[in-house]
């Protein structure tokens, strides 16, 4: 007998969880294979790391735009303006994403106007 499901179902979250582990290694992996494998490419481990993080935040960022209908009905009712809020904080992780991986020691400074 099947227990009964969860609401949300805990196998989509076990999903995403996988699909954002799998990207986060497989991008660090992918990264070794190539510093490993070519003579000029030797890529630092920190910045490896950056690079996989930035894509992962990437990735996770886009889903403000995709996914933007079930974003905001996570949302309470009574919070205004939650689909603009929605890409907002889209945008914002992307570029907090590029700042980062950008930056040497992989620290968020604020723009400079």
């Amino acid at each position: 007998m099947r227990p009964p499901a969860i609401a949300g179902g805990l196998g989509d979250s076990m999903r995403v969880i996988a699909i954002l582990l799998g990207l986060l290694f497989g991008v660090f992996l992918l990264l070794t294979a190539v510093g490993a494998l070519s003579d000029r490419a030797e890529i630092a481990p920190d910045l490896r790391g950056r690079i996989a993080l930035a894509v992962v935040m990437a990735f996770t960022a886009s889903g403000h735009f995709f996914q933007t209908g079930p974003m905001s009905r996570m949302l309470p009712p009574r919070v205004p303006l939650r689909v603009p809020l929605i890409y907002g904080t889209g945008a914002s992780s992307r570029s907090r994403s590029q700042r980062r991986s950008s930056c040497r020691d992989g620290a968020v400074r604020p723009e400079s106007s």
